[in-house]
């Protein structure tokens, strides 16, 4: 098993990996480069299950060593051990980062609202256009003023 200070480097590496990601994802959101997002989707979903990994064995080590898991084991092996520095500074560094990522990630969620909530509207409006131009109704009739017209002019 790696030990904390290993997984703790590992975690920051990819929590920076992440963060480009999401920058990529944001950018393209920004954009409306729309074929772009599944193939940052499926990464990030990778780069969020290999992070989930080593949290995994983060956890199973504090634990067995009597500690509680995520940021209580980590505090807890914190002060057990005040020499660490290293560690210390780069737990600190992975929480930064972790912060980091997760509100680039809100800001990706709420662009994905806007784009969605500009594509309902545009859809509802096309959809009131729709109705009132149709030349026919469900019962074969004619229907809607664009019918009358066509008919008034003939």
């Amino acid at each position: 098993m790696l030990d904390l200070r290993t997984l703790t480097s590992k975690e920051i590496k990819l929590v920076t990996e992440l963060i480009a990601l999401l920058r990529r994802e944001q950018t393209a959101l920004q954009t409306g480069n729309a074929p772009a997002l599944p193939a940052l989707v499926a990464e990030k979903g990778k780069q969020v299950e290999a992070l989930n990994a080593l949290a995994r064995q983060r956890n199973e080590l504090l634990a067995s060593h009597g500690l509680g898991k995520d940021k209580v084991g980590m505090t807890a092996w914190l002060e057990n051990n005040p020499g660490d520095r290293v560690l210390k500074g780069s737990w600190q560094k992975l929480l930064e980062l972790a912060e980091e990522a997760r509100q680039i990630h809100l800001q990706n969620g709420q662009l994905v609202t806007l784009h969605l909530q500009e594509t309902s509207g545009a859809l509802a409006v096309l959809n009131q256009e729709m109705q009132k131009s149709l030349l026919y109704g469900a019962d074969g009739l004619s229907s809607g003023p664009a019918a009358n017209q066509l008919i008034d002019s003939a």
